[in-house]
C-alpha cells in the first residue's frame, strides 16, 4: 500500500502495486481507488500535454549501473498520455532533469467498479507499465540484483508514495527492488 507523504493513508485514496519481470521487461501494476460519482470526473476526455495537472501514477527507477541517474516515468488514465525523463546528479547534490530522454515503455489502463465497504460500489483505475530493461541501457537484472525504486500516485494534489520521500525520484528515499 502507498502512504501519503509524511502521513497515514486515507481510505478514499487506497493505492496498491504489484511488480513482475520477465527476461526483457519490468511490469508494474498500480490499482488506485477512485471515489468519484461520475467516471468523467477522473480525467479529461483528451490526452493532456501536461499530465501533472490531472491524476497520475509515477515511477522512479535507478538501476545499479546508472551512475546515480533516476529514470522518471509517469502516466494518467488518458489514451497516449505519458511523460518520461532522466534525472542525473549535478552540482551541489542537485538532480538535473533531462526531459529529452524518451524510453520505449508502454502504459495502458482501465477503470472498473468493484464491491467496496458495506457492499457499496467503488471505482478503481488500474494502470500497467511495461518497461524494457534496455530503456535504462541495462541488461536484464541478475537474480538477487537490487535496483532503487519508488512509485507514487497523485490524486487531487495529494502525493501518495510507496517509499516515503520528497518525491518519487528522491534518491535518499528510493526503496529496494530485489530481483
Amino acid at each position: 500500500l502507498f502512504r501519503v507523504h509524511d502521513g497515514m493513508p486515507f481510505s478514499n485514496t487506497k493505492t496498491s502495486m504489484k511488480v513482475l519481470r520477465d527476461r526483457e521487461n519490468l511490469y508494474v501494476r498500480i490499482d488506485s481507488l477512485w471515489p468519484l460519482i461520475h467516471p468523467e470526473d477522473l480525467y479529461k476526455k483528451a490526452p493532456d500535454a501536461n499530465i501533472f495537472t490531472q491524476e497520475y501514477a509515477e515511477l522512479g527507477i535507478m538501476p545499479p549501473n546508472s551512475s546515480g541517474k533516476v529514470y522518471r516515468l509517469a502516466a494518467n488514465p488518458v489514451e497516449a498520455s505519458h511523460y518520461d525523463s532522466v534525472l542525473a546528479p549535478g552540482k551541489r547534490d542537485r538532480m538535473i532533469e533531462d526531459i529529452k530522454w524518451n524510453g520505449k515503455w508502454e502504459f495502458s489502463f482501465k477503470s472498473t467498479l468493484e464491491k467496496g465497504v458495506y457492499s457499496l460500489p467503488e471505482r478503481v483505475w488500474t494502470g500497467w507499465f511495461k518497461i524494457p530493461f534496455f530503456d535504462f541501457g541495462s541488461k536484464p537484472p541478475a537474480v538477487g540484483e537490487v535496483w532503487g525504486f519508488n512509485a507514487a500516485r497523485n490524486r487531487n494534489g495529494q502525493h501518495i508514495l510507496w517509499s516515503d520521500g520528497k518525491s518519487v525520484t528522491d534518491t535518499a528515499a528510493l526503496g529496494k527492488l530485489v530481483f
